[in-house]
C-alpha cells in the first residue's frame, strides 16, 4: 500500500491443501467470460501461464475475499460487502466497486494462504449452487443493468444443461452419487429459472439441503480474512 497509493485492495496467492496453487479469476465477469466458465470451455482457451503465482506485485481486476487487505479509505468510500449476497461474488461486487471509485487492485507475491475451497458449499451442495446462480443473476442486474438478464439467461441454461449432463454421466457411472444427484437438482431449478425468468428463489425444504452431512441448513459458514488498513 506505502508503494502503490492508489491500491485499494491487495491480495496473496491461495494454495490449496494439497499444496498445489489455487486458479481463480483474476478478471471481473463478463456474459462472454460467464459463458464459457458455465461451458466448462475455460481450460481450453487459457492463457500461456495462467494460475502461475506471481513473482512481482500485479494489477488484477478481481481478488478472492478468502484473503484480502482493503486499504481503510477505499473501505470508507465504497462500503462493506453487499449484505444482498448472501455467499459467492461477494468478493467480485467489492473488487467492482474498488475499481470504478478509482482504486487499484493487487495481487501480492507472497508465501500466500492455504484455503480449503468449498469448505462452506459442500456441506449444503444444492442450495449453495442455487445460491451462487442467485448471487451471478443480483451481480448483472446490479452492475449491468436488467437487460442484462435476458442473454444471462440464454447462457444460464445453457451451462446448466451441460452441467446436468456431465453430473447424469458421474451418476450413471456411480461416482459420488449423493453429491451429483444435489447437483442436478440445483441446475434444474436454475434452469426453470432460466426458460421462464422472474426471482430465482431458494426453497427452504429439507429436500435442497445435500449432501447428508449431520449438518443443519445454516449452520454452514464463512472462513474469509479480510484486513483493513
Amino acid at each position: 500500500f506505502a508503494a502503490h497509493p492508489k491500491a485499494g485492495m491487495a491480495g496473496p496467492p491461495l494454495w490449496n491443501t494439497d499444496g498445489s496453487p489455487q486458479v481463480y479469476p483474476e478478471r471481473l465477469p463478463t456474459l462472454a467470460r460467464e459463458f464459457m466458465s458455465q461451458a466448462m470451455l475455460y481450460g481450453l482457451f487459457r492463457r500461456r501461464g495462467y494460475g502461475a503465482q506471481p513473482t512481482e506485485p500485479r494489477r488484477v481486476e478481481n481478488l478472492p475475499g478468502a484473503a484480502l487487505a482493503v486499504r481503510r479509505e477505499c473501505y470508507e468510500r465504497i462500503g462493506p460487502l453487499d449484505p444482498a449476497i448472501m455467499l459467492f461474488f461477494e468478493d467480485t461486487d467489492w473488487c467492482k466497486r474498488s475499481l470504478s471509485a478509482g482504486w487499484e487492485n493487487w495481487l501480492v507475491p507472497c508465501p500466500g494462504v492455504i484455503h480449503v475451497k468449498a469448505a462452506a458449499s459442500r456441506t449444503a451442495r444444492t442450495r449453495t449452487l442455487v445460491e451462487h446462480y442467485r448471487s451471478m443473476i443480483y451481480y448483472f442486474r446490479k452492475h449491468s443493468g436488467s437487460t442484462a438478464l435476458i442473454p444471462l439467461r440464454l447462457v444460464i441454461l445453457a451451462g446448466t444443461i451441460m452441467r446436468s449432463l456431465r453430473c447424469a454421466i458421474l451418476w450413471a457411472a456411480g461416482c459420488d452419487r449423493a453429491d451429483q444427484a444435489a447437483r442436478l437438482r440445483a441446475y434444474r431449478r436454475v434452469a426453470g429459472w432460466a426458460v421462464a425468468g422472474g426471482e430465482l428463489r431458494v426453497c427452504e425444504s429439507a429436500s435442497l439441503w445435500a449432501v447428508d452431512s449431520g449438518q443443519a441448513p445454516g449452520s454452514h459458514g464463512r472462513g474469509d480474512c479480510i484486513l483493513l488498513i
